[in-house]
């Protein structure tokens, strides 16, 4: 903001030199301003939030896939044997 002296020259002024002679509506739409950073950080928390919790159900899931393919063979490994001992059995009791 610009004003001028009796002799044309201009003077700068800051309008924002200090808070407490503000206008009451300066005041308010710092507050709303600072509300709205604060909304925003809100925001961002509650996302981060749901992230690491994302992260770690997937940590989760990585786990247990994990387990499932060493257990796989085993199980396979249990069927081919049980067929092998039902043939097995079948012809010995011809």
């Amino acid at each position: 903001m610009e004003q001028f002296d009796d002799k044309g020259m201009t003077i700068a002024v800051d309008v924002h030199a200090n808070a407490d002679t503000d206008p009451p509506a300066a005041k308010e739409g710092k507050m709303f301003h600072n509300d709205r950073e604060n909304l925003e950080l809100d925001r961002l928390e509650n996302e981060s939030r749901k992230l690491v919790a994302e992260w770690k159900k997937l940590q989760a899931e990585e786990k247990k896939l994990s387990r499932e393919t060493k257990l796989y063979p085993i199980a396979v490994f249990g069927g081919v044997l049980t067929a092998i001992t039902a043939v097995a059995g079948f012809f010995f009791k011809l």
